[in-house]
């Protein structure tokens, strides 16, 4: 005997699973904004090692402005679609912007600048401890 369900059960069905996805869903986004963080640092600190290179090379910093720019100026494989790399030379800064959230890591460096520095991060939401 095939047996249906009430319209109370499906209903019920239908507000546990929302109830569950509410819960989640915060979660993971922000597991994917912390992937997103290392993305960025892993990517300012390869900026920071070829900016050495150049200097090593041509006696001086390379500036850039914008993820293509950096790409292409120091030779690497920026990633384009989630942050906005730029080199300043005037203060010696390499800055990461995120495009679609507001968040900023920004490194000040120099020829000394050991490659496990840490950034400092400025924004509203997943900016991680920083020390």
């Amino acid at each position: 005997m095939k047996r249906n369900y009430t319209l109370i059960e499906l209903l019920v069905i239908i507000v546990i699973v929302a109830l569950l996805a509410t819960l989640g869903l915060p979660v993971y986004i922000g597991t994917i904004e912390r992937n997103y963080n290392k993305e960025a640092l892993s990517m300012i600190r390869m900026i920071l090692e070829a900016e050495k290179m150049e200097k090593l090379k041509r006696d001086a910093f390379t500036a850039c402005s914008g993820t293509s720019s950096c790409s292409s100026e120091l030779n690497l494989s920026l990633p384009y679609d989630r942050w906005q790399y730029s080199v300043q030379l005037n203060s010696n800064r390499i800055i990461a912007e995120r495009m679609t959230k507001s968040r900023t890591f920004t490194l000040d460096f120099d020829v000394s600048t050991p490659a496990d520095s840490v950034p400092s991060c400025s924004g509203k939401e997943y900016c991680p401890n920083t020390k």
